[in-house]
C-alpha cells in the first residue's frame, strides 16, 4: 500500500494516512469485554438554525459511546417547534465503520379522526444507516408512524458532521442507561 503513495500529492497522502488510522482507531475500540472503558466516539449534527423572524432549529443529532460490543448514544431530532431526543437501540457498528441503529421519539401531539379531539402523542420509529467518517457520518434516515407502520417510510439523505461535545463523562453503559432521558419510549 505504502508503495502506491509514491508519487501523490503530499496532501493526498496526508488524507489516506489520517483515513487508515481512523480506520484502525474504530477497529480498536471493538474490544468484547462489557468490563472496558466507555469510548467516546462523537457528536454529529447537520442541526441549522433558520433566518426568519421566528428563528428555528431543524435537523438531526447524534452523540455514540462504545462500551466493549454496546454502542449506545442519543438520537435528536429538530422539527422546527421541539428538538426530542431518545437512545439509540440496536446500535452496531462493524468493522468497516458502517453504523446501524434504531430509535422512537415523539415529535409533539398529532391529530386526526384516530386520535380523538385530544390527539396522541407523534410517535415516530426512526432507522438511521450510514458510515463512521472521520469528521462526518453520511446516511439514510427513515422514518415510520407509530400508528401506520404498513406505510412507507419517508427517507432522507443526510450528512452529520463531526461537532464539539458538550456534556459531561460518562463511567458506563449501566450509569447511562439508568439516566431516566435515556429510557426508551415503548
Amino acid at each position: 500500500m505504502w508503495i502506491a503513495l509514491i508519487g501523490l500529492p503530499m496532501v493526498t497522502k496526508m488524507k489516506i494516512i489520517a483515513r487508515a488510522l481512523f480506520v484502525l482507531l474504530l477497529a480498536s475500540v471493538q474490544p468484547s469485554s462489557a468490563n472496558s472503558l466507555v469510548v467516546f466516539l462523537g457528536s454529529f449534527s447537520n442541526q441549522q438554525q433558520s433566518i426568519s423572524e421566528d428563528p428555528h432549529i431543524e435537523g438531526y443529532s447524534l452523540t455514540l459511546y462504545r462500551q466493549g460490543n454496546i454502542v449506545f448514544g442519543r438520537f435528536c431530532w429538530a422539527t422546527g417547534i421541539e428538538a426530542p431526543c431518545a437512545p439509540i437501540q440496536n446500535a452496531v457498528i462493524d468493522r468497516a465503520g458502517r453504523i446501524t441503529f434504531k430509535t422512537k421519539l415523539s415529535i409533539g401531539k398529532e391529530f386526526s379522526k384516530d386520535a380523538g379531539v385530544e390527539g396522541h402523542p407523534a410517535c415516530r420509529v426512526i432507522k438511521f444507516r450510514g458510515k463512521i467518517r472521520e469528521n462526518s457520518i453520511p446516511g439514510v434516515v427513515s422514518v415510520w408512524s407509530i400508528y401506520t407502520p404498513q406505510a412507507p417510510a419517508e427517507t432522507e439523505t443526510v450528512k452529520l458532521k463531526r461537532v464539539p461535545f458538550k456534556g459531561g463523562s460518562i463511567q458506563s453503559y449501566q450509569e447511562w442507561a439508568l439516566d431516566p432521558q435515556n429510557k426508551p419510549i415503548d
